[in-house]
């Protein structure tokens, strides 16, 4: 009588803690996790570099802030620093991940391959480092077409043009990039705190 007891007072809580439903943390954390990894697909290559760079000014600005979070409006709005942060970790691997694709075409079509960034005035939208990205990860040096040669000195200009890219103009290319603000990639990033 007592085993039997015993084997049914394990099976009933076994029962009991695999019908068992997570907390309420653990519920709402994953489904926003999902709806930003969703989010983050949708954006584009060039959208996901323009998010990166709101993201990494209005870092930069929470660590020279002084005067507190009214300092630190970026594209219209106020990002806190651990927000950007954030969001800069979110956004890189889907922007490698999307540059390498990128790559992928330069590799395969390089005398027919256009770069999508005007490249004459990268440094006017702080476009460049987004050029040197894909560049840099068609891994170049690699290749042996004529058209790589081109290619190859495109980017050291999209470098140099990139290095040139103060912090203050980086401040200035984010207040045309507004569409950050009311996108649905910072209010996943808001409920993902």
């Amino acid at each position: 009588m007592k085993s039997s007891l015993l084997f049914a007072w394990v099976v009933g809580l076994a029962l009991l803690t695999s019908c068992q439903t997570p907390d309420r943390g653990e519920r709402a954390e994953r489904p926003t996790a999902d709806k930003l990894e969703e989010t983050l697909s949708r954006l584009s290559l060039r959208e996901l570099d323009q998010a990166a760079l709101v993201f990494r000014v209005a870092f930069d600005k929470s660590l020279e802030s002084w005067q507190g979070p009214g300092d630190l409006v970026v594209a219209g709005c106020s990002i806190p620093g651990g927000l950007a942060e954030n969001g800069l970790a979110e956004v890189r691997p889907w922007l490698d991940r999307r540059a390498t694709e990128e790559a992928r075409r330069v590799v395969e079509a390089p005398k027919t391959y256009k770069l999508p960034i005007d490249e004459e005035n990268c440094a006017k939208d702080c476009s460049c480092g987004l050029g040197l990205r894909i560049l840099e990860a068609a891994e170049l040096d690699k290749q042996s077409h004529s058209r790589v040669k081109d290619l190859k000195r495109l980017r050291t200009t999209l470098e140099s043009r990139a290095e040139l890219i103060s912090s203050e103009r980086a401040e200035f290319c984010t207040e045309s990039l507004t569409w950050v603000c009311s996108s649905e990639l910072l209010k996943q990033l808001r409920q993902k705190k």
